[in-house]
């Protein structure tokens, strides 16, 4: 099951919103979640973008927009209110979406946690979701952009990016094509198909040329018509069970939206079992409480009929300690001048007897 989206199916959708979105001018923006963000726009109809750390897309699916916004949603809506989108596009060929305005860029990263990035014109951060520190580059506000790392672009690559990367693999081509150019699975299986080559060899520079052929020709599949499906494993923008029905943008759309609802529910049936053994518990220490609290009760009812039982000498008892302490006897005596009458203890107001 596809749980977020490559550098191809990003390559796809861009097209699609960069088609949808431009000229459209943003309305209101909300963080709807830690890493989502959720534009709404006109002019070209109204319209919903949203982005998390694993997709983005137009969305027809409406998410509970907070009480109280964010205060980097509210950076964006000040700066891009009534803004039109000039322009959507990929970053070279990473899991990098930019939407272009006049004097401003947002940057949606989908990976490593995802993060939301407004970029002034000189390219420094005036805004974003998260600040973040990674090895290479440190990301906020006031400092420079700076990309991460990038794989070889395979839309840019030229003979000397290829034999650079296979001269530095020990690993088979398909698994080179995958870390080095970012065309994983069946588009690594397919660039081999292209070129002639087992993608279960290790990759050599001497098939340099071979490889390139390869790449050009999956770029240039990549660069034609999408043939979008939801297939049982997630949204393919190049898929054999396209059937003409749905957009790349509505099938990325019904499935991660369908994942959010789903993982939705889990988190509500998780809080609500956490609930119910709270209660669990809670009514058994209630349970044991009150077993504790019947056995004092009865406990203290036998010794209330004991004491009805036995009134007189309890009465007897009472009176000869208050006319002892009259006439100036010590407690410690009047235990021993009345213990044949059962007299145990006393200790103050309080008097232990023992009665038969």
């Amino acid at each position: 099951m596809k749980d977020q989206l490559s550098s191809v199916d990003i390559h796809a959708i861009s097209r699609e919103l960069e088609r949808e979105l431009s000229g459209a001018r943003v309305d209101k923006v909300f963080q709807t979640g830690k890493n989502e963000l959720v534009i709404r726009v006109y002019g070209r109809g109204r319209k919903e973008l949203v982005a998390s750390d694993r997709f983005i897309c137009m969305t027809k699916y409406k998410r509970q927009a907070p009480k109280m916004p964010s205060s980097f949603s509210m950076q964006l809506r000040k700066h891009l209110k009534s803004k039109p989108i000039i322009w959507v596009r990929q970053h070279e060929f990473e899991r990098i979406v930019e939407v272009g305005f006049e004097g401003l860029t947002l940057v949606f990263e989908l990976f490593g946690g995802g993060n939301a990035l407004l970029i002034d014109e000189e390219g420094k951060i005036i805004g974003l979701c998260n600040w973040q520190k990674w090895r290479d580059r440190v990301l906020g506000v006031g400092r420079p952009y700076e990309y991460p790392p990038a794989r070889v672009n395979p839309f840019r690559a030229g003979l000397e990016d290829v034999r650079d990367e296979l001269s530095d693999s020990d690993k088979s081509l398909s698994s080179t094509l995958a870390t080095r150019f970012s065309l994983f699975g069946r588009w690594a299986k397919k660039a081999c198909e292209i070129g002639g080559q087992d993608p279960d060899e290790k990759a050599s520079i001497a098939d340099a040329e071979k490889v390139l052929e390869g790449i050009r020709g999956v770029c240039s599949i990549l660069d034609g018509e999408l043939h979008p499906a939801l297939e049982k494993g997630g949204p393919n923008p190049y898929s054999d069970e396209w059937d003409g029905s749905m957009t790349f943008n509505e099938a990325v759309d019904g499935h991660f939206s369908s994942m959010q609802m789903k993982d939705g529910v889990n988190d509500a049936l998780k809080v609500f079992e956490d609930e119910r053994q709270r209660l669990i518990e809670r009514i058994e220490g209630h349970k044991k409480l009150l077993k504790n609290s019947l056995q004092e009760i009865e406990s203290s009812k036998d010794c209330a009929d004991l004491i009805f039982q036995n009134m007189g000498q309890v009465k007897n008892i009472i009176e000869s300690i208050r006319s002892l302490r009259d006439n100036g006897i010590s407690d410690d005596e009047i235990v021993k001048s009345l213990k044949d009458l059962g007299v145990l203890k006393i200790d103050g107001c309080s008097i232990r007897i023992r009665l038969s």
